[in-house]
């Protein structure tokens, strides 16, 4: 039994870590994102009252934000993004969340965090992104991702030929990365115990 104990404090651990890091952000992309980022196409800045819209079917029960490409232009530190996300059916706003432009980075994708959102699972939502306080040359930087979709993004009244790239974040879970994870650290166990019996 004392020679089996470390062979069975090795397996609860393994277990133990596998969970703990298997709650994640699970992300749900409407874009391929296998295609190069340098092929998506800059929308440009959204002037006051100029609206950059998405609609997009959701596919987790809970919702805890969202993450969007953008990047920044100029003096964009004061500048203030507003998401608002909507039911796309009965135009029923949902939740919307402000970020101001200091938030943002050089063309990286952006996390807007929102209140946890319960029973979105099969909605068809509407992300709505405005700007405040931009001007010519000064703001926050909009992208869509040339390719085909259910919906395309609209820039005001214009359908742009492309989606936006989002992608739903919800903090769960996930199944996938705990039987990968967990048979990772297996397969290291069991070749280091390899290993010891080969030399010892």
């Amino acid at each position: 039994m004392k020679k089996r104990l470390p062979v069975i404090i090795a397996f609860i651990l393994t277990i133990a870590a596998a969970f703990f890091f298997s709650h994640i952000d699970k992300e749900h992309r409407i874009y391929n994102n296998n295609v190069n980022s340098l092929s998506y196409i800059d929308a440009g800045l959204l002037e006051d009252g100029e609206v950059y819209r998405q609609v997009l079917v959701c596919k987790e029960d809970v919702l805890n934000g969202f993450r969007i490409k953008n990047s920044i232009a100029g003096a964009y530190e004061d500048v203030t993004v507003r998401m608002e996300i909507y039911d796309a059916e009965s135009e029923e706003l949902i939740t919307a969340v402000e970020e101001p432009g200091s938030a943002f980075k050089r063309q990286k994708i952006h996390y807007y965090k929102t209140e946890v959102l319960s029973g979105m699972k099969g909605r068809k939502l509407l992300v709505s992104l405005s700007e405040s306080g931009s001007s010519m040359g000064n703001g926050i930087l909009m992208y869509y991702v040339p390719q085909d979709g259910e919906y395309k993004a609209m820039l005001g009244d214009r359908e742009l030929d492309g989606l936006m790239p989002v992608a739903t974040v919800t903090d769960r879970f996930d199944t996938e990365t705990f039987i990968i994870f967990l048979l990772s650290l297996w397969f290291i166990w069991g070749f280091m115990w390899f290993l010891y019996k080969l030399f010892q």
